[in-house]
């Protein structure tokens, strides 16, 4: 790892982030230099001319001395790969947070299958955020749910010769300013070391799919299981609460409901529904790598949020007026009112980037329309979320909150996880009965957005 001090988080100053965009983008190569509170920052960049794109045999994620195991794949195995982040609103526990909760699951698929307690076969790995961390499992040492019953990794590798290193960067709560994630930019004699290209990166969403695309290549069909505890909105899990550079976003379709090819920030950590599943990010074969990876009723499992109260009161004010049944017998054309209650440039954006849906009233946020066409507004922004647009892309079950609701942790149990709350129940029961979701097996009030 570098021994340079970290500096000034991405987009602080904004004259070295534009010439950074400027001299990175167009492959001319060249330097920048700007003043920052640690002095003078000079950062190079190599020409295209001088860079050649390499050919991704081995996914060398990370270097730095190594502290663990190296752990081999059997094409053979069965695995689960559990991803913790970072609480960012309880910063005291944003390691352990969602460490726990990835430990409990762990803990809960041996104890409801029992089989997989002696069968070497099947493995559990777990990537802690905060920690910077990978662990597999030591079931034999004692209950998965305590933390010293696992064992630190420095890498996997594969029959194929694929590899994946595993060393990551520890955060914690001096990398927050008001809840906001700031990456650790490191600085070496004047240079500045670009997000990601670091000895010992932050963990990303992108090292997820990386992760993913290995077990693809090197060891097809033996995921089981890839989940991911965190924060999350309807737009992606909520890793450690980083942002994105405006640079990076568009204003006239934000969510991409075209589809166009986005460009990710570097130093942005989170999932973002708009650019993930997009060239130049994911291309149709790293896609194909990560179908393989999973087993035949292998499947994703976003454990956070996906609350946008506006859409969960136009579902249950539904239930509230005549005509609405809950069994999912309502006919298309039965009118109902609707009230969107998004503030008036909210509203004026929505009408933008779905071209005036018919469903939209045309001003105000107020409207008499049909279930059919709430329905068919629903199934296109439906399809702007994250969860969904990993099912199509990944084409595996994506096990997720519906949109409107929200995740907690389990009462009652003991391995503590986390349930959408029973407060939600008709929202839950309206996607099940009129938008064709099918709830998860293990009674949560998850909902799978492979539909």
């Amino acid at each position: 790892m570098h021994s340079g001090k970290a500096g000034a988080a991405p987009h602080e100053n904004e004259t070295l982030n534009k010439a950074i965009d400027r001299v990175g983008r167009n492959g001319a190569g060249g330097s920048v230099e700007a003043a920052t509170s640690d002095g003078v920052l000079r950062a190079e960049f190599a020409s295209s001319a001088e860079t050649v794109e390499p050919e991704i045999e081995s996914f060398d994620l990370v270097g730095g001395d190594a502290t663990g195991e190296v752990v081999t794949v059997g094409e053979d195995e069965q695995w689960v790969v559990l991803v913790a982040g970072f609480n960012y609103l309880n910063q005291a526990r944003g390691s352990s947070t969602y460490g726990t909760y990835a430990r409990n699951r762990a803990a809960l698929l041996l104890a409801t299958n029992p089989a997989w307690q002696s069968n070497t076969n099947v493995r559990i790995l777990l990537v802690n955020i905060g920690e910077g961390k990978a662990y597999v499992d030591n079931r034999s040492a004692g209950s998965l749910a305590d933390a010293k019953n696992w064992k630190p990794i420095d890498e996997l590798q594969f029959g194929s010769g694929d590899s994946v290193a595993l060393r990551f960067r520890t955060i914690g709560a001096s990398n927050y300013s008001n809840y906001r994630f700031q990456y650790p930019i490191e600085i070496e004699s004047g240079l500045l070391t670009p997000p990601g290209w670091e000895d010992e990166p932050v963990f990303s969403i992108v090292h997820w799919y990386q992760l993913l695309r290995a077990f693809g290549r090197g060891a097809p069909g033996t995921v089981l299981e890839a989940s991911v505890f965190s924060h999350g909105n309807p737009f992606g899990p909520i890793l450690v609460n980083s942002y994105r550079d405006s640079a990076f976003v568009s204003a006239a379709d934000y969510l991409n409901v075209a589809l166009a090819n986005r460009q990710r920030d570097p130093a942005d950590v989170d999932g973002r529904a708009d650019a993930d599943f997009v060239e130049p990010n994911l291309s149709a074969a790293d896609l194909a790598d990560i179908n393989k990876a999973f087993a035949a009723d292998g499947f994703v499992w976003l454990w956070g949020s996906a609350a946008l109260p506006e859409f969960k009161r136009m579902v249950l004010n539904l239930y509230k007026q005549g005509g609405f049944k809950a069994d999912g017998s309502t006919p298309d054309a039965s009118t109902f009112r609707f009230n969107l209650e998004f503030a008036p440039n909210v509203m004026q954006n929505l009408r933008t980037w779905f071209n005036n849906h018919a469903f939209l009233p045309v001003t105000g946020n107020t409207t008499q329309a049909s279930l059919g066409d709430f329905k068919a507004f629903l199934d296109v922004f439906l399809a702007t979320l994250y969860a969904e647009r990993l099912a199509k892309a990944f084409q595996v079950k994506c096990f997720a909150t519906a949109l409107g609701t929200g995740s907690e942790p389990d009462t009652g149990v003991k391995f503590v996880t986390h349930r959408v709350s029973p407060i939600y129940e008709k929202v839950v029961l309206f996607y099940e009965n009129y938008m064709n979701f099918k709830r998860d097996a293990e009674g949560r009030r998850y909902v799978n957005y492979r539909r």
